[in-house]
């Protein structure tokens, strides 16, 4: 009777690791690209039919933080910067930060914009908490510029509205 039960747990814990039985928790940055989580979802699923899978959206810090307490097994989102005990980091695609503006703004009209031509705009950006406002900080500071006219404050780290544009809706 030993013997058996030994040989149905190393069954279960063989389907838990091919994915066929458990349940996969995977935390992800509202920024992330739509179609990176649920397209990577969807190919495990169609590999794995018994998978199940518990998905959390969630701020970087907030995901790290579930990450350590257990109740995360994989993260999309940028590396920490504070240590994390023995976590592993895989990078799996490059981010890239852009301004948006309304096309009706000043600076479309600009030839080879620079940095330092956004400094006296008006700009929506988050919290100073959130990555995204801190690596704007340090664009900023790393160019030698003041800090940035912080127009509105939002806690949305994927706004609706352009960084430029402050209040206005843009068309792009």
């Amino acid at each position: 009777m030993l013997l058996t039960e030994y040989e149905d747990a190393l069954k279960e814990m063989h389907a838990i690791r091919s994915g066929e039985q458990g349940v996969l928790r995977i935390g992800y940055l509202p920024t992330v690209p739509n179609a990176l989580v649920p397209g990577a979802c969807r190919q495990l699923l169609s590999e794995r039919p018994a998978a199940r899978l518990r998905l959390r959206r969630r701020l970087a810090r907030d995901l790290v933080d579930l990450l350590m307490a257990g109740e995360l097994g994989l993260v999309a989102a940028p590396e920490p910067t504070r240590s994390v005990g023995d976590m592993t980091f895989v990078e799996f695609f490059r981010d890239s930060l852009s301004v948006l503006a309304d096309e009706t703004h000043a600076l479309h009209r600009k030839r080879n914009l620079r940095l330092a031509d956004l400094a006296d705009q008006d700009w929506l950006l988050p919290g100073p908490n959130i990555l995204l406002q801190q690596q704007v900080d340090a664009a900023f500071e790393r160019q030698g510029l003041g800090p940035q006219k912080l127009r509105v404050e939002t806690d949305d780290v994927a706004p609706r509205y352009c960084i430029c544009c402050a209040v206005r809706r843009c068309s792009a």
